[in-house]
Parts: C-alpha cells; sequence; structure tokens
C-alpha cells in the first residue's frame, strides 16, 4: 500500500521516488489529481535535476476545454517497491499523480487536513 495525507490545502499527497536514466533519483510529493488523465507530471526544474530524456510532445486538454502542448519526458517511478518506465509530461505546477498510474487500484482519501491517502492493487 502506498501511504500519503491531505495537505491543509485539501490536497491528497502521496511521496514517491522518481529516477532518471543515470540511476539518480528524488523523491517527490505528488498531489493526487483524479481530473489529470495522464501517469505522472513534473515541473521542467525536477526533470533537468534527473536529467530525464525528452520522449516526444503530448496535448492536454485543460478543464476550460482549451488544449495545451507539452514536453513529454521518460523516467522511472517507484510503484509498490518496482520501477516502471513512465511517461512524465512537463508542467509549471506542482507535481501530479494521475489517472493513468491509478488504473487498476483502489484510492481511499479521507478529506480533511492529516487526513489519510491510500493507494491499494486492487485484486
Amino acid at each position: 500500500m502506498i501511504l500519503g495525507a491531505v495537505n491543509d490545502e485539501l490536497d491528497p499527497i502521496v511521496r514517491l521516488l522518481v529516477v532518471g536514466p543515470d540511476g539518480s533519483g528524488e523523491s517527490v510529493d505528488w498531489v493526487v489529481d483524479t481530473g489529470f488523465a495522464g501517469t505522472l507530471s513534473l515541473p521542467y526544474d525536477v526533470i533537468r535535476r534527473l536529467n530525464l530524456r525528452w520522449s516526444h510532445e503530448g496535448a492536454s486538454i485543460l478543464a476550460d476545454g482549451s488544449t495545451v502542448r507539452h514536453d513529454v519526458y521518460c523516467g522511472f517511478v517507484d510503484w509498490f517497491g518496482e520501477l516502471y518506465l513512465v511517461d512524465i509530461d512537463a508542467a509549471d505546477a506542482d507535481p501530479l499523480l494521475g489517472t493513468s498510474l491509478l488504473n487498476h487500484h483502489r484510492l481511499t482519501i479521507d478529506v480533511h487536513p492529516g487526513g489519510p491517502v491510500n493507494i491499494a492493487p486492487l485484486p
């Protein structure tokens, strides 16, 4: 099970290790965002620190219906003790964990400051 907590702004947060191609890693606090259909997003400064490799240009549809283009990088994430190669969207915002990574998992959140956030694989 991956455990986290709700912050004072009521964002569900989990900490996961992200690893670059040279093996360097960084623990990152990710906002669990069920409105984000991607896997993960990171700010450019973290992408540069980990020397993530550019993969392709992606597009996202925002809540207001507009489309934005963004760079997509490859990196590894420690997901339940195993490193998985994932696409990571570049964004000038807080790191996000999206529904593509949550697929086939149960997410539970007690929404109040300090409330638990749990991610578990479905049987």
